[in-house]
């Protein structure tokens, strides 16, 4: 087998280095944006993924021994869901991973103990160094729950990525896949931006149509904010309002 030379060893070294710090400041500005608990970013080597811990980002800094548990082992194409990201070659989304099975999702138990649901994984093909590939790996707001919030915070992931890696990398959003599993819902990356889209344990009858509320102007969405999601103590609100509250609580925080 040839060896490559001791010069270009060196410089696929330092782009690496390079672009761990890059995909670091993406997920960085991404989390605090978007108020992510954590994002993790795995190296592709031989379609095996191996945890980048200098490209990770912990925007919660309790996460740490999730992250340590991701680090441990080596994730095969197919497993987890940035290995499925990898697998398809594109993005990768499960609504709630507590409800998958240890061989769908290895870290299974450490995400039941840190209270962990929405997961997006993203491949970015390298534009540089083509036989080294990337997945970055989301993990959503803990109390996000409704799909419709969880689409639509999947959308602003990946415009920023894209915004920020034409230079370096294809962001490979071609499709939206999901677990066809515990009620999972699988999609296409042209249905991410509708309405339609629920899971099976949603009701196909809202108590608020979620395409009314993007066609609504800041103080009448600032007027709902303050009817859902209400800051005095011992408010309740039904578990039925999930998909409204979580459209609401993305669009209030850009107001």
């Amino acid at each position: 087998m040839k060896t490559l030379p001791l010069f270009v060893l060196q410089c696929i070294s330092i782009n690496q280095v390079a672009a761990s710090a890059k995909i670091f400041d993406m997920l960085e500005y991404i989390c605090h944006v978007n108020y992510l608990p954590l994002a993790l970013t795995w190296m592709s080597d031989r379609r095996i993924l191996r945890l980048e811990k200098s490209a990770c980002y912990l925007n919660d800094s309790t996460m740490v021994e999730f992250m340590e548990a991701c680090g441990e082992h080596h994730l095969e194409e197919g497993k987890g869901v940035a290995g499925k990201a990898l697998q398809s070659n594109s993005m990768y989304f499960v609504s709630d991973i507590s409800k998958l099975d240890v061989k769908d999702y290895p870290f299974i138990f450490e995400a039941w103990d840190f209270g962990l649901r929405g997961v997006v994984a993203i491949k970015l093909e390298s534009v540089y160094v083509s036989s080294i590939d990337y997945v970055v790996e989301f993990f959503l707001p803990l109390e996000m729950k409704g799909i419709s919030g969880q689409r639509l915070l999947i959308n602003e992931i990946t415009n920023i990525l894209q915004k920020n890696s034409r230079n370096s990398w294809k962001v490979c959003t071609q499709e939206l896949n999901g677990f066809n599993i515990s009620s999972e819902v699988e999609v296409t990356m042209e249905e991410v931006g509708t309405s339609n889209i629920r899971p099976a344990a949603i009701s196909d009858s809202p108590p608020l149509a979620l395409s009314e509320i993007g066609s609504l102007n800041s103080s009448q969405i600032r007027e709902l904010c303050n009817i859902f999601m209400p800051t005095g103590d011992g408010v309740e609100v039904p578990e039925a309002h999930d998909q409204v509250l979580d459209t609401l609580h993305l669009l209030c925080m850009q107001l």
